[in-house]
């Protein structure tokens, strides 16, 4: 019986121990993902200027069959990467090499953007231009038609008041033979009475 209680016992320490070891691993895993993501957050992306390689890298070519190219096997000396080297000599020559030609592109490329926005300005400034002058050409149009309309409103004012003088003229002139037809027949028909009064 004692044995039995010292295995289970055993046992039970066994479990207990185990479960502690997960526990501290399981912590240890969340606290480096932690630090992982920290340290990702405060390592910002700083943008490097690309080489010209890279460049021409980045750029599509249609597929070419592949040419084989004798490989010079060079003796690899302890402490000395002689391929390594090379190969960075040859990288940093060609960069060197094609940095003229990129360079004579860029250049290229940024006098085209700004003449096309050379373009573009004075487009607009020409469409200002236009719109200004349809503007001032209406409002001239529109003055003028007022001045064209005042004038011949003064034109026909005066010519009413002339027409309004003549014919205020003639009704005189028609008042007046009136009266002295009337005044004439009034001398004869006196005169008719006086001629009967006698007789």
């Amino acid at each position: 019986m004692k044995k039995k209680i010292k295995k289970k016992s055993r046992r039970l320490r066994k479990k207990t121990k185990k479960q502690k070891k997960r526990r501290k691993i399981k912590s240890q895993k969340r606290t480096r993902i932690s630090r992982k993501i920290k340290k990702r957050k405060k390592t910002k992306k700083v943008k490097k200027k690309k080489q010209p390689l890279d460049r021409l890298k980045s750029i599509k070519f249609p597929k070419i069959k592949k040419i084989k190219i004798l490989k010079i096997k060079i003796k690899k000396r302890k402490g000395l990467n002689i391929k390594k080297r090379l190969g960075q000599m040859a990288v940093k020559l060609i960069n060197a090499a094609l940095y003229p030609l990129f360079r004579a592109y860029d250049s290229y490329q940024y006098n085209r953007r700004q003449k096309k926005l050379k373009e573009e300005n004075e487009r607009i400034k020409k469409q200002e231009r236009e719109k200004k002058e349809r503007t001032r050409l209406i409002k001239e149009q529109k003055e003028q038609a007022l001045r064209d309309q005042i004038r011949f409103a003064k034109e026909t004012t005066t010519e009413m008041q002339v027409y309004l003088r003549q014919a205020e003229r003639e009704v005189r002139k028609e008042k007046a033979s009136q009266q002295k037809k009337i005044l004439e027949n009034l001398k004869i028909d006196k005169q008719i009475q006086k001629f009967e009064d006698r007789m």
